[in-house]
């Protein structure tokens, strides 16, 4: 019998099964994926970002390199000012402020 759309039964389960085996991985688990993929030494931070267990200044950390592409040299170096965290960014340089001039 064929389905609704015109697909035979077998043809709608491996559709449906590779749905279910793509898009119902949280973005979580695929992040940490790439993070040991490609910068394994990062990976202890987001797992304890992920799992609820990093403190608040390590998931900055972790919002900051996520966002910049993994990159400490690239958190220092962050132009984004409009970020709300852009203020208490870890690794930022020891810039006078305005204020102090």
């Amino acid at each position: 019998m064929a389905s609704p759309i015109g697909q035979s039964s077998t043809q709608g389960l491996r559709l449906s099964s590779f749905i279910m085996s793509t898009s119902f991985i949280p973005r979580s688990h695929r992040r940490l994926e790439i993070i040991k993929r490609d910068k394994p030494s990062l990976y202890p931070l987001f797992e304890r970002v992920y799992s609820g267990k990093a403190a608040f200044l390590e998931c900055i950390e972790a919002q900051c390199l996520d966002c910049i592409g993994l990159d400490k040299d690239a958190i220092r170096n962050c132009g984004d000012r409009c970020c709300p965290l852009w203020h208490v960014r870890p690794y930022r340089n020891n810039e006078p402020s305005k204020e102090t001039q």
